[in-house]
């Protein structure tokens, strides 16, 4: 959505980065602080592109009564230079107007290992992208915590699959089978119907 955009986007997409997509939280930023208003926006729809692309270039931030605002400038600088650079350097301002404006100060999460289930489930987005060996390597890593864990065994068998490493899959597909609870009916016909494939082959 083009009342997003940076002014850069506009120009060449080639040039976005980080610094971009700080821009287009400032606009957030100003939705939040302004009760929904858009610091940019026309109800023309013949000329939107030109009138966005025209605001976010040259027009000014419209002003508002709020102690974000001051970050919210920084954020929708035209210039990708004078912007923050980063989030983290984004998320230490918006730390300290809050600790200034309610005296909370926020712990970032711990972060954790992921389970075997959610090493699985990153696996199949990876897949989703075409990535089948990334999904590989979080089936491997999945395996190392719970070694009887069919599910990312037949995943992996699957994704092997994908990559043609036949004996692999094989292997794969076996310890799926082996594993596999009754609740895994109609994985377990496609496991011994692709090992009768494999192993013709």
């Amino acid at each position: 959505m083009s009342e997003y955009m940076p002014p850069e986007q506009f120009t060449d997409l080639t040039v976005c980065d980080e610094r971009s997509d700080i821009y287009s939280f400032g606009i957030v930023l100003y939705q939040m602080a302004s009760g929904g208003r858009l610091p940019f926006y026309t109800d023309n729809s013949a000329l939107r592109w030109t009138a966005l692309k025209h605001f976010h270039h040259e027009a000014p931030v419209p002003k508002l009564n709020s102690p974000l605002f001051p970050i919210i400038l920084r954020c929708l600088e035209k210039e990708p230079g004078k912007r923050y650079q980063t989030y983290k350097e984004l998320r230490a301002d918006l730390e300290l107007l809050l600790k200034r404006e309610t005296r909370e100060i926020v712990k970032l999460p711990e972060l954790k290992e992921l389970e075997a289930w959610e090493l699985v489930n990153k696996g199949l987005s990876l897949s989703n992208l075409g990535k089948p060996q990334e999904e590989i390597a979080c089936c491997d890593k999945a395996i190392e915590i719970n070694p009887r864990y069919a599910d990312a065994w037949f995943s992996k068998a699957f994704a092997e699959d994908k990559l043609n490493k036949t004996r692999e899959a094989i292997f794969s597909y076996n310890c799926f089978i082996g594993l596999a609870s009754e609740g895994s009916a109609a994985r377990i016909t496609h496991a011994r119907k692709r090992l009768e494939e494999l192993e013709g082959k």
